[in-house]
């Protein structure tokens, strides 16, 4: 796949309406390096709707910063439009920063930014600003704790036809999104790639490589492409507006500019073994709408979902009870902002930390007609562990004889103090013989619950000093 595909020239709608405007009239072009010998030096002398044209090179600057002004910033394109100016802070700081207020009339476009390294943002950081950047690649940038590429804070920043690849961070390799308000203002990306980024934070729900976004933040993607990155794609909530794609291969075989993996199939039901080898290799290739559907059998892996809206269907008996087993380590659902079904399968002696058979953080599934069996969490949900923001539904499920490590035999259900935590609904659904030192079947704090139609029976809490609830320790809210 050319990650470095060809994108249009940066739009100049935005110039334009400022040179429109009378407190504009005496904009001017300054030239790097004809006028002014490095970026700031031009971007200090310059005012509120002039145009800072950058020539073909590279320039060695780093804390590059607009100070508030309202200016566009471009460098020269080659001739497939492609940046033809690089900035390399040659890891002597961060490359670019915007945190003095700046909005849309602030825009960068044509720049590849390379070389920089900080705490957070290595490559741009924008704080409590929302800057228009257009046309520009991040590359080989780091940070020591959170957004290689790009961080942004309380920021609805624009960002179009861009490409972040290749960069490092403990948490967001590429992009880190925190302090926004999901729907309202948060950062929006529009035909870009994030591609080949680290999140050295892995684990269960580490860090992600290409995009991570938390602290009551949202993103809002359109036609763009996060493939390639590891651990993961994207963590937290987001929003796909149209012919968006969050994959772990970026091969593309045809050469349309799409991951082979986000190529649709042609009537919308994977099929494993017969099409897909593994259940883990039609999640990757199923796009939003589609159906992964599981011959009766034995798998012994886990499973991965995060950001896609897909049903994953076992084949079952003829008396309805499920045909397919699951017996791996703990399947998990991560940032799903859609909807997701899970239904007729067996997780059997399945192996997590949190959560033995699933572990569910910031989704939604829907999860019909599955048993749970002897799984085991080493912490937390000897079956499921919900946290964070989920609201899920559980219909005509089975738990018996699973354990939890230190809490909740079955269900695990919290989050943090003062976040939005899980809103579980369980209809039809027995727990049985599920066993752990506190909370036998059931654990839920700083979340909801509600039973409707359930059995819950000869579930035991081990700890016979401290532990409480052998069917439920709930100091939150439950509705019977």
């Amino acid at each position: 796949m050319n990650i470095f595909r060809n994108i249009p020239a940066f739009l100049i709608a935005n110039t334009i309406g400022l040179l429109a405007s009378s407190s504009y009239l005496c904009a001017a072009t300054i030239n790097v390096p004809a006028d002014f010998a490095t970026i700031q030096g031009a971007i200090d002398a310059s005012s509120n709707g002039d145009t800072i044209a950058i020539a073909a090179g590279t320039y060695y600057e780093f804390n590059i910063n607009p100070n508030g002004k309202a200016i566009t910033i471009y460098g020269d394109t080659d001739v497939y439009g492609m940046p033809a100016v690089t900035i390399d802070a040659q890891q002597q700081g961060r490359v670019v920063e915007c945190s003095a207020q700046e909005t849309s009339s602030t825009v960068f476009a044509n720049l590849v930014i390379t070389g920089g390294n900080s705490q957070n943002g290595g490559g741009m950081a924008i704080i409590a600003a929302s800057p228009i950047v257009e046309n520009c690649t991040f590359t080989n940038n780091a940070a020591t704790i959170e957004g290689g590429g790009v961080y942004t804070a309380s920021s609805a920043a624009t960002f179009i036809s861009c490409r972040i690849i290749g960069n490092t961070a403990t948490r967001g390799g590429g992009l880190k999104i925190t302090g926004s308000k999901l729907g309202g203002n948060d950062p929006t990306l529009i035909d870009c790639i994030i591609a080949q980024n680290t999140g050295q934070d892995g684990g269960e729900f580490g860090g992600a490589g290409g995009i991570d976004i938390s602290g009551n933040s949202g993103a809002l993607l359109t036609t763009t492409t996060v493939c390639g990155n590891w651990p993961s794609q994207i963590e937290g909530p987001w929003q796909n507006m149209g012919g968006s794609c969050a994959q772990g291969d970026c091969v593309d075989s045809d050469g349309d500019g799409l991951p082979d993996i986000c190529e649709s199939d042609e009537d919308g039901i994977l099929h494993v073994p017969s099409e897909y080898g593994a259940i883990q290799d039609a999640i990757d290739y199923a796009l939003n709408g589609e159906t992964v559907l599981i011959q009766a059998g034995t798998y012994s892996e886990g499973f991965v979902i995060e950001a896609k809206s897909i049903t994953i269907s076992g084949e079952t008996n003829t008396d309805g009870t499920p045909a397919v087993t699951i017996n791996g380590y703990a399947s998990v659902f991560n940032s799903l902002t859609q909807s997701i079904v899970i239904e007729n399968l067996h997780f059997f002696e399945c192996l997590g930390y949190l959560g033995g058979a699933m572990a569910v953080a910031n989704a939604n599934p829907a999860i019909n007609n599955c048993v749970f069996t002897n799984n085991v969490g080493y912490y937390y949900g000897g079956a499921i562990a919900f946290v964070y923001e989920c609201n899920s539904t559980l219909t005509n499920c089975t738990f018996i004889g699973n354990q939890g490590g230190y809490s909740a035999g079955a269900l695990y259900i919290s989050t943090y103090v003062g976040d939005v935590g899980p809103n579980i609904t369980m209809v039809g659904c027995v727990l049985e013989g599920n066993a752990a030192p506190t909370a036998g079947a059931i654990y839920i704090e700083e979340s909801s619950l509600t039973l409707v139609d359930c059995e819950i029976t000869g579930n035991v809490f081990t700890d016979l000093k401290n532990g409480m609830g052998g069917g439920i320790d709930a100091p939150a809210s439950i509705l019977n």
